[in-house]
């Protein structure tokens, strides 16, 4: 998954990635799908500039939709989704952080007007969702506050600078692209999104056994088509 870390639609999609897929509809993560399914994302440099830079993050993303704060907030996902030791639950975290992100943005579009109401924000935000999903917060912190976060942070733009022919916040499965409605930006749909993902995991899996009774219970009853 491509995605950037202060935008809305990719809040709408993290969302079904954990409702949808995760959870299968359910309100309980015990579908099974958790344990047939390894989560990677990626995060985007700055849309629509995507070359590499020279600088920081914070230098080049002054213009930018979500300015410098969302180069904070992308290092704070990478360090947990890359902590080591690994967080199991890294992506409760970051899924977190999304859904909090009216308040990382002050309640605007596009991101605070200070930096320092974003580090505010930041300071109670990011606790929150560290406790939330059971993830070392103090390590966190300090991954994102360190020359590594850098290094993960210019990798991951780097990887998806790769997946632009697909547009913006492509998602792969396998490698393999899965296609989306037209323009997802102005018709996100989280139920078809959600729906199609966990269809094609499931028919990732079921190819891979032979006694349908072994299928993730989130699988069970589903319509698979190739």
């Amino acid at each position: 998954m491509n995605y950037n870390s202060l935008c809305k639609e990719c809040q709408v999609h993290t969302a079904a990635v954990q409702d949808l897929l995760l959870h299968a509809g359910n309100e309980s993560d015990n579908s099974g799908m958790a344990a047939v399914v390894s989560l990677h994302i990626d995060y985007y440099g700055g849309w629509p500039y995507y070359e590499p830079y020279n600088g920081t993050c914070e230098a080049a993303a002054v213009d930018m939709e979500h300015g410098p704060d969302r180069c904070t907030t992308d290092r704070y996902h990478l360090c947990a989704q890359h902590a080591s030791p690994p967080e199991p639950h890294w992506f409760n975290y970051v899924q977190c952080m999304w859904l909090n992100i009216d308040t990382l943005k002050c309640h605007n579009n596009g991101s605070c007007k200070q930096r320092s109401d974003f580090f505010d924000a930041l300071s109670r935000v990011h606790p929150m969702c560290a406790a939330s999903a059971g993830v070392n917060g103090k390590a966190i912190q300090q991954c994102a506050e360190s020359p590594r976060a850098v290094e993960l942070q210019a990798a991951s733009y780097l990887r998806a600078n790769s997946t632009l022919m697909h547009g913006f916040a492509p998602t792969y499965v396998n490698g393999v692209y899965l296609k989306e409605v037209p323009r997802w930006r102005l018709t996100v749909d989280m139920l078809s999104y959600g729906r199609s993902l966990l269809t094609t995991v499931c028919n990732i899996v079921a190819s891979k056994i032979s006694n349908p009774s072994l299928l993730p219970s989130g699988c069970r009853g589903l319509s698979m088509t190739p």
